[in-house]
């Protein structure tokens, strides 16, 4: 079985750019920002990415369509700035 073959390359290019980057990761270059390997922190700011992006989300459906606006103080806000013509 010859050593060259196309998959033994792409398999040794693979395994070449996977440590290339750990060492990247780790050394760092001028140019590049080391990103931090704190796993809390990283799991922090996602969850508050996502609620930030599940709130804009919710706030688009309420200003947008009137049968989302479920509550009396949602009803009464949105009334009187829909009434002003603020939106």
């Amino acid at each position: 079985m010859p050593l060259w073959t196309p998959h033994n390359i792409f398999l040794i290019f693979l395994a070449f750019i996977i440590n290339l980057n750990f060492a990247l990761l780790i050394v760092g270059l001028p140019f590049m920002q080391s990103k931090s390997l704190d796993l809390n922190q990283y799991v922090t700011d996602e969850a508050l990415s996502g609620l930030f992006i599940m709130m804009g989300k919710e706030e688009t459906k309420i200003r947008t369509d009137p049968t989302a606006r479920a509550t009396d103080l949602l009803k009464t806000n949105f009334w009187t700035i829909a009434s002003r013509n603020l939106t």
